[in-house]
């Protein structure tokens, strides 16, 4: 469904996702410190603090590398009400939004999309892309970031 909602690119594709939630760590640094996760040790959520405040807040759930040095990060992201992540930025590596809670207004090259709980956004590489809570609840979503070889 590549372009289905931005008709460039890889843009974002949208489709619903399951239900259950797994948060953890993976072959890296697990966001609070803990264990490196090399054996596959999970991290129970209330364990992974978050940096912001009520309005806007983040945590790292984990940078792993694969066994072939392929390095992924996950976050989560919860904004309140009308708010916007960032300005419209770009990187090489590519991101993958899922949408847990609320609506949110994905921005991909100036091209803006609304989509409910339960949508993945992919973001492709060096792609300008930003988020914006489109609803009047707080939203909330994770992002994978497919880093690759990135320092």
């Amino acid at each position: 469904m590549p372009g289905e909602y931005f008709p460039q690119g890889l843009g974002p594709v949208v489709a619903g996702i399951g239900g259950g939630q797994r948060r953890g760590t993976a072959n890296g640094r697990a966001a609070a410190g803990g264990g490196r996760g090399d054996d596959g040790e999970g991290l129970p959520s209330d364990k992974i603090p978050y940096k912001g405040d009520d309005k806007k807040k983040g945590r790292q759930f984990f940078l792993a590398a694969t066994h072939a040095g392929f390095k992924i990060e996950c976050h989560e992201t919860v904004l309140g009400a009308g708010l916007e992540t960032h300005p419209p930025h770009r990187h090489v590596h590519e991101e993958i939004m899922i949408v847990v809670e609320g609506t949110v207004e994905a921005n991909l090259n100036g091209v803006k999309q609304t989509v409910p709980a339960g949508s993945v956004v992919v973001f492709g590489s060096n792609q300008t892309h930003n988020a914006r809570n489109a609803g009047t609840t707080p939203s909330r979503y994770y992002i994978v970031e497919l880093r690759g070889n990135e320092a």
